[in-house]
């Protein structure tokens, strides 16, 4: 009850959609109790009963103290949320990790599977249902601000109208190729300037939530090159962040994903020095998810919070009538000692001549007697009886009598 009031009184304040960034990673044991994982940690079982395993332990993005209603979407709740929406990507492989990771949210669990070099540098789109997932190759900033360009082109053209929801990422390739020197730092400052521009008025042409993914944390002794591993090290690559930022990239997005946030505790995971399992960019899309909840209004906010499997507030089963009620059955069971709250009684008022109060049968039940009922004459024989006893002792009497006299 707590924690639904929590929810709702949290939800209908605003609430800045960046708080979905502030989570943490949370080691599971698999035989978890579903309600426990909802209500310790906003999470979900991954597991089902057969495979719960006192060894099988996860770590899974979780909101312990979030007071806005962030919670993990199911597959259910994801379709139904992005029905006829259409969701373009734009960037380069970490932001195809995250197209990949919200088609398995929609519907397609083959997603993500091995595709090879020539086919994960190239577009990709996918319909599932009335959801459009689309993803457009970018690796540098200036692919993706001639992608933005072009969509911006097409809007005008196109009958089925922009895209919902935009989301772009970038700045690892440009680290790798495009910083050697002083006259390439200067060239990438003005695309990204132009970048935070195409951004801003998109944003505001379209009237789609765009999102930027900042890259990652490069686990650099992983990477699989010595080239990379002195042009994208995490600190140069860190360094790429804070130029995006200072230009005003972050700040032209409607919601900002902190790739680094949910990467810190999993940096060990990273196979190849930048991409991740799976499960991480799963909760990259969870994050974004929430953050929808948050951008596109209240409504919407508080239909996914009530679609989750909480009870109602406390103050929702308040009638005042019906307490008043239950406390005069309490009385009328105290005062007649009847388990039937007095209805024993009721058959008194159709029977006058035999006594079938409830008290009495209680009595009676106890006292091994059968239960008393209305005076019954004496039969014949039992009038004999009495009388013939009545004389033998007036005999006897008198008999006494004469003896003492003698």
């Amino acid at each position: 009850f707590a924690l639904y009031q929590n929810v709702l009184t949290s939800s209908s304040q605003s609430c800045n959609p960046n708080h979905a960034n502030k989570g943490r990673w949370v080691p599971l044991n698999a035989c978890l109790a579903r309600t426990k994982l909802g209500r310790d940690f906003n999470a979900m079982n991954y597991f089902g009963p057969t495979q719960c395993s006192t060894l099988n332990t996860t770590e899974q993005w979780a909101w312990p103290e979030n007071k806005c209603g962030f919670h993990y979407h199911s597959r259910t709740e994801v379709q139904l949320k992005l029905q006829e929406k259409r969701i373009v990507f734009i960037g380069d492989s970490s932001v195809r990790k995250l197209y990949q990771s919200l088609c398995r949210f929609t519907g397609d669990l083959s997603a993500g599977g091995y595709e090879g070099t020539s086919t994960s540098h190239s577009d990709a789109s996918t319909l599932i249902g009335s959801t459009s997932l689309e993803f457009k190759w970018a690796p540098l900033s200036v692919d993706i601000t001639t992608k933005i360009k072009g969509m911006k082109a097409s809007l005008s053209t196109e009958r089925e109208g922009g895209p919902d929801i935009i989301i772009a990422g970038g700045g690892v390739w440009d680290k790798l190729h495009l910083s050697v020197t002083d006259e390439d730092q200067s060239s990438q400052e003005e695309t990204i300037k132009i970048l935070a521009s195409e951004l801003m008025s998109t944003k505001k042409m379209s009237g789609a939530s765009v999102v930027w993914f900042i890259p990652p944390i490069i686990n650099t002794v992983a990477l699989n090159s010595d080239e990379k591993r002195a042009q994208i090290s995490e600190g140069n690559v860190d360094e790429m962040r804070r130029m995006y930022a200072e230009l005003g990239v972050p700040q032209s997005a409607s919601f900002v994903l902190d790739g680094p946030q949910f990467t810190q505790d999993r940096v060990s995971d990273s196979f190849d020095g930048v991409h991740y399992p799976s499960p991480v960019y799963d909760a990259g899309s969870q994050i974004v998810l929430n953050a929808l909840d948050q951008l596109w209004g209240g409504e919407d906010a508080n239909a996914a919070i009530t679609t989750r499997t909480y009870l109602p507030a406390t103050s929702s089963l308040i009638n005042p009538y019906l307490g008043l009620m239950m406390l005069c059955f309490v009385v009328i069971g105290l005062f007649y000692f009847d388990g039937y709250f007095g209805v024993g009684y009721l058959s008194q008022f159709f029977v006058k001549k035999i006594s079938l109060s409830p008290s009495e049968l209680y009595k009676d039940a106890f006292d091994h007697h059968p239960v008393s009922t209305a005076q019954e004459k004496p039969s014949k024989v039992e009038h004999e009886e009495v009388q013939e006893h009545k004389s033998s002792g007036s005999t006897g009497r008198s008999s006494s009598s004469l003896s003492r006299r003698r």
